[in-house]
C-alpha cells in the first residue's frame, strides 16, 4: 500500500506547486485548478485505501499460495497449523489450511475446513453481496470444494458443485475451464465437450471474464484435441513449461485416485509433444 500511495507524491507535489503559484501572482484559475487536482488524487487515495482494506485476506491468503508453489508446502502448513491451534479461526486462515491441505493431496483434511470456512460466509451474508471481494470469497471457497473432491476423486461431483457458480463468478472462464477438466477426468465427454463450447478466447492476465490460468490453458487445449479431434499441439508445445507443474500435481497425489488418473493422462499427452 505505501509504495502506491508514494507513486501519487508527483501529482500532489505538483498540486500544491500550482496552488502556490497561483496564491503569489493571483492567478484564480491556476488555483482552481490546483484545487480540482488535489481533490481527485484525494478522491482517489481514499478509493485505494479503501480496495487495500477490503483486498487485504485475498493478499494474505496469495502469499500462502505462492509458499505452497515455492516448494514451502510443508512448513507453511506447520505454520497455519500453528495458528490455528493458537485460536486464529479468521476467514482467510481457515481457507489457507484448507487449500494447503488440498495442495499436498490431502482432501480429507481440507474437507471439514472448507465446510467451516462456507459457514463463516453464511453468518455473514457475504454470498448474497455483489462487490467483487465478496464475491471473491464465495468463489475461492467453491474453488477449494472442488480441489477436495477432485483429489478424493469424486471429480462429476466436483464438476456439478461448481456449475451455477459460474455467471456470479469473477473469472467465469476459469471456473468454466476447470468445470470442464472435472468432466473430463470423470470420463464423462458429453458434458465435457458442452462446457468447453462456453469457452470464451483465454487471456492469462489483464481481463478478469476471460482469465484462465497458463496451467488451465494447457489442459483446454489437450480436452480439445481429445474430445473434438482438434490439432492443438502447437498450443501444448508453447505451454510446455506447464507439464512440469502438472506432473508435479501427479506426484503430490501419488496416493490419491487423482493422482492415478492424471497420470494416465500425462502419459497421452507427452507423445503430442514429442
Amino acid at each position: 500500500m505505501n509504495n502506491r500511495i508514494l507513486s501519487y507524491l508527483p501529482g500532489i507535489v505538483i498540486g500544491v506547486a500550482l496552488a502556490v503559484v497561483g496564491i503569489l501572482l493571483d492567478w484564480p484559475f491556476v488555483v482552481t485548478a490546483a484545487a480540482a487536482l488535489g481533490i481527485v488524487i484525494v478522491v482517489w487515495l481514499i478509493y485505494v485505501v479503501n480496495a487495500v482494506i477490503r483486498f487485504g485476506w485475498l493478499r494474505r491468503f496469495n502469499q500462502t499460495i505462492r509458499r505452497l508453489k515455492g516448494g514451502d508446502a510443508e512448513a507453511a502448513i506447520a505454520e497455519l497449523e500453528a495458528k490455528r491451534a493458537g485460536g486464529d479461526r479468521s476467514f482467510e486462515g481457515t481457507l489457507a489450511l484448507a487449500a494447503a491441505y488440498n495442495y499436498v493431496g490431502r482432501g480429507a483434511d481440507a474437507e471439514p475446513l472448507v465446510r467451516e470456512a462456507q459457514s463463516l460466509l453464511d453468518r455473514a451474508g457475504t454470498c448474497g453481496k455483489k462487490d467483487t471481494s465478496s464475491r471473491a470469497k464465495c468463489d475461492l471457497v467453491l474453488v477449494a470444494q472442488y480441489d477436495t473432491q477432485i483429489v478424493q476423486g469424486h471429480f462429476a461431483e466436483a464438476a456439478h458443485g461448481l456449475r451455477s457458480r459460474v455467471s456470479q463468478a469473477v473469472q467465469p472462464n476459469f471456473m468454466t475451464a476447470i468445470i470442464a477438466w472435472a468432466f473430463f477426468l470423470a470420463g464423462d465427454s458429453y458434458n465435457a465437450n458442452v462446457v468447453l463450447g462456453h469457452l470464451q478466447p483465454a487471456t492469462s492476465r489483464g481481463n478478469n471474464k476471460r482469465m484462465i490460468s497458463l496451467k488451465y490453458q494447457f489442459a483446454v487445449a489437450y480436452m480439445r484435441h481429445k474430445l473434438l479431434g482438434e490439432d492443438t499441439r502447437a498450443a501444448l508445445v508453447t505451454h510446455s513449461d506447464q507439464l512440469a507443474d502438472w506432473e508435479a500435481e501427479a506426484t503430490r497425489n501419488t496416493a490419491n485416485p487423482y493422482g492415478a488418473r492424471l497420470c494416465e493422462i500425462l502419459d497421452e499427452v507427452r507423445p503430442l509433444m514429442a
